[in-house]
């Protein structure tokens, strides 16, 4: 720093935004990038995309099948409508006894009556663990639904 007064440098140091707000990335950080970036640009990454692109047109069919509707263009993170709030926190808390992990995302991460469930999928999943999750959130939601029903609300009321 060119200044002559040594406590200016000290301030300047320890407060100014560049030396409180930025990390470089480490050594290990940037090997992994690369290896990264090899697999993306290999055959390797190649056939994991095309896996990964079966996979999530699998589990949108099948969550068709089971009467489930979801948002958006395929992707590797599925979002499936759950109607009210409270619906899908019921079926939120069921998932995890069931066996399935999925993610709750509700107001204010989304418009109300938007609630949805988040399925994340990979390529190593086989189709096997894909029926599963599906047969698993639906039987969720059927017990949420009745859960819900037994005091007199509509479990289904989304948002488009």
């Amino acid at each position: 720093m060119a200044c002559n007064s040594r406590a200016v440098k000290e301030y300047l140091r320890f407060y100014s935004a560049p030396a409180t707000f930025s990390n470089a990335l480490s050594p290990v950080q940037a090997a992994i990038v690369l290896k990264a970036f090899e697999i993306v640009d290999s055959e390797q990454g190649s056939a994991l995309r095309s896996a990964l692109m079966t996979n999530i047109l699998s589990l949108r069919a099948q969550l068709r099948e089971a009467g489930m509707d979801y948002y958006s263009d395929p992707s590797a993170i599925v979002c499936v409508k759950m109607g009210t709030e409270g619906l899908a926190r019921l079926v939120s808390r069921r998932l995890p006894e069931l066996g399935l992990v999925a993610n709750l995302v509700e107001f204010p991460a989304v418009p109300k009556g938007a609630v949805r469930i988040l399925m994340q999928v990979m390529a190593g999943h086989s189709e096997a663990n894909i029926t599963k999750a599906v047969q698993l959130l639906k039987t969720a939601r059927e017990l949420a639904t009745l859960e819900f029903e037994a005091v007199g609300e509509p479990a289904i009321r989304a948002v488009a």
